[in-house]
């Protein structure tokens, strides 16, 4: 009989432990569960987009001095990507001195010529490799088969975006007419109100901050191979997202 009650009295003892136990670990479990839906709710807060946008990149043209040689008539990769280079290292001038720019054009192409064998005109993908190759930094990426407010949203992030397009299409008056079939520029900031692009156009020496309309812009964007001037059958839209 005795025996029997302490058997009792163990487990009406086990029973008061598990059950004290039990809304510990329930409310443990209801502080995780709240933490990951904290997460997942932070995560959905959609981005909110400034009605305009200007980011400051220096400036160049890619013919620095108005030369416009074989090699500087086809340096536009080259130029948005030295003016990528120097907003991205912080530099606040304006417009980067000419003798400056000349001596960095041509040491990129340069290096161009050594490395890949060609620097004239460079996809995308490849305009991505020689940053990444050349600088030794990889806030580069390549992104395809976008929309006009991915653009808007790169740039609102604090990003820069470098496209490559169709320079006939951009219709831009300061071009030595028609305008050239492969062309690369930095888009730099946006106006909702007036849909507007604000690019860094290298192309011409007024080419700072110059104004392409949304549609203007993007629908010349149109990536291009790799090689001299080659038959361009491309009609995939790609664009460079650099950022800090």
């Amino acid at each position: 009989m005795k025996k029997s009650l302490i058997l009792i009295g163990i487990i009406i003892v086990s029973f008061i432990f598990i059950f004290a136990l039990k809304p510990k670990k329930l409310q443990k479990e209801s502080i995780i569960q709240t933490k990951i839906t904290e997460k997942v709710e932070e995560q959905k807060q959609p981005l909110v987009i400034p009605e305009k946008f200007l980011i400051e990149v220096p400036f160049t043209s890619q013919s620095p001095f108005a030369t416009w040689d074989e090699d500087e008539n086809s340096a536009c990769e080259e130029a948005s990507l030295i003016m990528a280079w120097h907003w991205l290292k912080g530099d606040v001038i304006g417009k980067i001195p000419p003798a400056q720019a000349e001596q960095e054009i041509r040491g990129l192409i340069a290096f161009e010529n050594e490395k890949y064998g060609n620097s004239f005109d460079t996809s995308a993908k490849d305009t991505a490799q020689t940053f990444i190759d050349y600088y030794k930094n990889k806030n580069i990426k390549v992104k395809y088969d976008f929309t006009t407010n991915e653009i808007i949203e790169e740039i609102s992030k604090g990003n820069i975006v470098i496209v490559p397009a169709n320079g006939i299409a951009l219709n831009n008056p300061n071009f030595k007419q028609p305008g050239p079939e492969t062309h690369m520029l930095i888009v730099t900031g946006y106006d909702q109100n007036k849909k507007e692009f604000t690019t860094n156009d290298p192309g011409t020496r007024r080419g700072q901050d110059y104004i392409y309309t949304y549609d203007v812009l993007f629908n010349a964007i149109q990536d291009y191979p790799t090689g001299k001037h080659e038959p361009n059958n491309e009609t995939r839209k790609a664009m460079l997202v650099v950022s800090k």
